[in-house]
């Protein structure tokens, strides 16, 4: 380290699951505490942090264990510089279960199906079987049983829910915790959904008839997440069909065109 102080200002950083700057004092204090360890997260803060400061290169001192994130050579590549990397720790991996990434949607519909997708890696533990529980507060939504990939490969498994409460929900995923682990803070996460009404009431008002307004209305009426009604003078104080919402009825409105 400090041969290379000698030649080069050298900006430290920490990582686990996430990463964060570290000032020289720091280095001596590090925790090995985090839920996992997310190379691409490293590569990533480290570029986003030295953008503009002539970063000639980066070292990477870590087992080379990634558990969590996205592809870490991809961001490597990404990074414009070399990236040198040094192996620390013990060439066994520890036995360890986790939750490496979740998919789903970040918009959904109450009352309507939606997925939601998690990937599962595990060391020490290829062929056992685990279970995996949905959960949205104290309740348990659904429980699944999957075989725990080898080493280092992963394991899929797909859950179908209902939501039924709107607004931004919190949801679970939790993968059974088994003896011998190094640490069971990766066995779960969390992760949010914007739960929308089941379906958005659109408004069409026009101050006359018009070609437009009918083919507004068929394009629209083609999403089945859309109730679209349409509200036409005709004349001074006529309205074509139903008359215009008022109180509680307008206040049920989410768009008005």
């Amino acid at each position: 380290r400090r041969k290379l102080a000698d030649k080069y200002q050298l900006a430290p950083f920490a990582f686990a699951d996430r990463a964060t700057a570290l000032e020289d004092a720091d280095l001596d204090s590090l925790t090995f505490d985090g839920d996992g360890s997310d190379l691409r997260a490293a590569i990533d803060f480290a570029s986003e942090n030295l953008a503009g400061k002539n970063l000639a290169a980066m070292l990477l001192l870590s087992d080379g264990v990634q558990n969590i994130g996205a592809d870490p050579i991809a961001g490597a590549l990404a990074a414009g510089v070399p990236v040198h990397t040094v192996g620390i720790g013990s060439d066994t991996p520890e036995k360890d279960t986790w939750l490496a990434e979740i998919l789903t949607n970040e918009i959904a519909y109450a009352n309507t199906e939606v997925p939601v997708e998690a990937i599962i890696r595990s060391t020490g533990f290829g062929g056992q079987s685990a279970q995996v529980a949905l959960k949205h507060g104290s309740q348990t939504v659904a429980v699944q049983t999957v075989q725990l990939p080898a080493d280092f490969a992963e394991s899929k498994v797909r859950f179908e829910f209902v939501p039924e409460q709107t607004g931004m929900q919190k949801y679970e995923l939790s993968l059974t915790t088994r003896e011998g682990e190094i640490t069971a803070r990766n066995n779960s996460r969390t992760f949010y959904m914007n739960v929308l009404k089941s379906k958005l009431q659109i408004a069409i008002i026009a101050g006359a008839p018009d070609p437009e307004v009918t083919f507004l209305k068929h394009v629209l009426g083609k999403d089945e997440n859309l109730t679209v009604k349409t509200y036409v003078a005709v004349g001074t104080n006529t309205i074509l069909g139903q008359p215009l919402p008022q109180n509680a009825a307008l206040e049920e409105i989410d768009c008005v065109i």
